[in-house]
């Protein structure tokens, strides 16, 4: 057997996390293969953010009993709401809490509604949030830090929600949220056609456990290059 390895950074592999990974190429020697290079150094040219969900957060939509408040024939009668309107109305102290100003409407959709609901739980509380950014104890101290254009290595006990000198945590409409299953996929590679059809945890670990798929397949590419036979 010939052997070839060598260590790649994930981060310069079109992966947006930073990780040490070991791969090792072997042919057999009574192969007719030519000689085997791994993959060129590729630039990143998108940061982790560009792999973020969008619409995670449903905090401004309104629930029945906001919708039914807004929509009361008293409040548009004297314009304390409005809907659509093209100018808008004048704007009042604290009107964000007490359903006062102008909305939009949107039609019904019930996938986009559920898809709300489902993402905020990965919102976090202020008792966690608390947590995570803390830089942790005298016998283990990492600098907390969130919203990395480089992901840290995700890992397969992310689900258990590390400080944020370990794992990752994004900003979004100005609350601390931790990364969707479907977003830790993206930064492994996996195109949004891949099913869950796991729990939540099983995806983080599966996320953390896999190999960046576009590594992979530059890899594999630079084996058929070496041994073209193997395509036939």
């Amino acid at each position: 057997m010939n052997g070839n390895f060598k260590f790649l950074m994930l981060e310069i592999m079109e992966s947006h996390k930073t990780e040490n990974e070991f791969f090792v190429v072997g042919f057999r020697k009574d192969l007719d293969f030519e000689e085997f290079s791994f993959p060129k150094k590729k630039e990143l040219t998108k940061v982790m953010q560009d792999f973020l969900l969008d619409n995670v957060s449903g905090k401004y939509y309104l629930a029945k009993k906001g919708v039914d408040f807004v929509l009361s024939d008293k409040n548009l009668g004297k314009r304390y709401t409005q809907i659509d309107g093209e100018i808008q109305l004048c704007q009042k102290k604290n009107q964000q809490f007490n359903w006062h100003g102008d909305f939009i409407f949107e039609e019904e959709n019930k996938d986009k509604e559920k898809l709300i609901e489902d993402l905020d739980k990965y919102f976090l509380s202020e008792k966690v949030k608390k947590y995570v950014l803390s830089s942790g104890t005298k016998g283990f101290y990492s600098k907390p830090k969130t919203d990395l254009e480089i992901a840290r290595p995700l890992l397969t006990t992310m689900h258990k929600m590390h400080r944020a000198g370990v794992d990752n945590y994004v900003t979004t409409e100005g609350r601390l949220r931790k990364l969707t299953p479907r977003e830790c996929l993206r930064l492994m590679g996996y195109c949004d056609s891949f099913k869950i059809v796991v729990s939540d945890t099983a995806i983080y670990q599966q996320a953390g456990n896999s190999i960046v798929v576009d590594v992979m397949m530059a890899i594999v590419k630079q084996i058929y290059k070496s041994y073209p036979k193997l395509g036939e």
